[in-house]
């Protein structure tokens, strides 16, 4: 997932500017277009994860890879709901902003709360033991 986490932040980053250089009307519409492209980029990683779930090993790392797929999962509706408040106008410009900075902080904590990270089957090679 980093190339919509460098999306997102690079549509945050926009968003900083746009707040600070109102007059600027270009900093909105790039910040919409990166987190757009960072929210289709984290829907296919998000289809990805979730069709390599069956390769996980049973137990504790299938558990992992079930959070992990969850919060990845909450990061992207955050911003699918960020672009949906963004392409109404009765919203003002703070609100977006407030969107991607509560998605930011949740790809910030996102390592810590998927727990470890899961582990993949593998066949048994030549001369493998077990």
């Amino acid at each position: 997932m980093s190339l919509p986490a460098g999306l997102w932040t690079f549509g945050f980053a926009c968003d900083l500017i746009g707040l600070v250089d109102r007059e600027n009307w270009i900093w909105p519409s790039v910040a919409l277009y990166a987190l757009a492209a960072g929210t289709a980029a984290g829907l296919a990683a998000l289809l990805i994860q979730f069709t390599s779930l069956r390769g996980v090993a049973g137990g504790r790392p299938r558990a992992a890879a079930h959070r992990q797929l969850i919060i990845n999962s909450l990061i992207a509706f955050v911003f699918v709901l960020d672009i949906a408040v963004r392409l109404t106008d009765f919203v003002g410009i703070v609100m977006p902003v407030a969107f991607t900075a509560a998605g930011i902080i949740l790809l910030a904590f996102a390592p810590r709360l998927g727990g470890d990270p899961p582990l993949l089957r593998t066949a048994p090679t030549r001369g493998s033991v077990g």
